[in-house]
């Protein structure tokens, strides 16, 4: 079955990461996986990602929305190494 994928980048005022040396806040990414049975359609992919699947994201982690970014999974896979 095959799975799609969300991804976020946390703005760094939400405090959820932090540098090793300054100690100051970082961005932070994330990403969310989901088996949904079929392929969604751009426009299906797009209202999922900016709206259901970024409320999932912020109530889970208590995050304030605004701090959500959604962005591409090849995005992700460059900032999040």
């Amino acid at each position: 079955m095959p799975k799609t994928m969300f991804c976020y980048e946390v703005h760094s005022d939400a405090g959820l990461a932090n540098d090793r040396v300054t100690g100051k806040n970082v961005p932070a990414y994330l990403n969310m996986e989901f088996e949904l049975g079929r392929t969604l359609s751009e426009e299906e992919y797009n209202i999922v990602h900016t709206v259901e699947a970024m409320d999932l994201m912020a109530n889970q982690l208590k995050l304030n929305k605004d701090h959500l970014k959604p962005i591409s999974v090849e995005e992700f896979f460059e900032k999040s190494v």
